[in-house]
């Protein structure tokens, strides 16, 4: 019999994602590792490690944590870990996995926010890794792990909106960084994987991330995916069109829209609310993807981690890098 708290985690990076600026006590929606790990009595909070001690400080007094370190190298020094939940900047990510999985007695999960990494080179050498290890990578991809997205999944895949006729997407804030949020939930949502048509650059991204204006055709239908300057505003939506229905998935994968075809009275075809729409969209995946991970912790390999895996993350990543390609050969450079 499980006891509460038996699983030990260590959060790498106290930034927002982290927890930075939620409390224990927060009611609602989970939107931080910490808080998701706080409302499953079956995990301990026992370390964080941020090289900024104003941040560890911070987060061994608000969230209990037993100890906080400035250097991961300290941290598998001296904690024996079931989890370890990395939500450092990008660049830092493939570096920091490669540490963890080459350690003696390391934790069985590595939980990283996406991209796991920035090049190629980096994921081959994850993957290697990871076969000789014990631990296992999850990568947060979080639509996969929220039942409104799983759901409209369902329904595109049932046949329910009839024949994809195409769609359309914007997204800011770097191809790497949010655009592989529209490529990974445009696999979950059709279950193929698309062909690059077109690729060429868009606005300015974050640093060296730029935005990137992609056309994909899953099935030989065309989704166009648009960058969008984060200096005006931030935005994040979907529109997909079907032969019988429409999806809209708007404020950043929230709110989800399903309509469906209805002939009015004048015997015109038009859209009207398909049932149970609006859906609630990203209603706390954290807490579902911690759910998963003590699944994992508790029956092993018996669980399956359908893709959110780091060989499932992987071709994703492939369509983020040959679009850059792409444009890159578009460009001249």
């Amino acid at each position: 019999m499980k006891t509460r708290g038996i699983f030990k985690v260590a959060i790498i990076g106290c930034g927002r994602i982290a927890g930075s600026k939620d409390t224990p006590h927060v009611k609602g929606n989970v939107a931080t590792h910490a808080q998701a790990f706080h409302r499953d009595a079956r995990f301990t909070l026992a370390a964080v490690v941020d090289r900024r001690q104003k941040q560890t400080r911070y987060f061994t007094r608000v969230w209990k944590s037993a100890s906080g370190y400035t250097s991961l190298k300290e941290l598998l020094r001296r904690e024996k870990l079931d989890v370890i939940s990395l939500c450092t900047p990008n660049g830092l990510h493939a570096k920091q996995i490669e540490e963890i999985l080459l350690v003696e007695r390391g934790p069985r999960i590595i939980f990283a926010e996406k991209p796991v990494c920035l090049t190629r080179e980096e994921l081959n050498r994850l993957i290697q890794l990871e076969k000789k290890s014990s631990c296992r990578v999850i990568v947060n991809h979080t639509r996969r792990f929220d039942p409104a997205h799983i759901r409209l999944s369902g329904l595109i895949s049932q046949g329910s909106l009839g024949r994809f006729m195409g769609g359309a997407c914007v997204y800011y804030g770097g191809w790497l960084n949010n655009g592989c949020h529209m490529v990974d939930t445009l696999r979950m949502l059709f279950g193929v994987e698309p062909i690059i048509a077109s690729s060429n650059y868009g606005p300015k991204g974050r640093g060296a991330d730029r935005c990137l204006d992609v056309t994909l055709l899953f099935s030989g239908v065309a989704v166009l995916i648009n960058g969008f300057d984060e200096l005006y505003y931030q935005i994040s939506e979907m529109e997909l069109r079907f032969a019988k229905g429409r999806v809209l998935i708007r404020d950043f994968g929230s709110d989800i829209v399903i309509e469906k075809v209805k002939v009015n009275s004048l015997r015109e075809r038009v859209l009207c609310p398909y049932p149970g729409s609006p859906l609630t969209g990203l209603d706390s995946p954290l807490l579902r993807a911690v759910n998963v991970i003590a699944h994992y912790l508790e029956k092993g390999a018996a669980v399956r981690i359908n893709g959110v895996s780091l060989k499932d993350s992987a071709k994703t990543m492939e369509i983020l890098w040959q679009a850059q390609e792409l444009a890159r050969k578009k460009d001249g450079k």
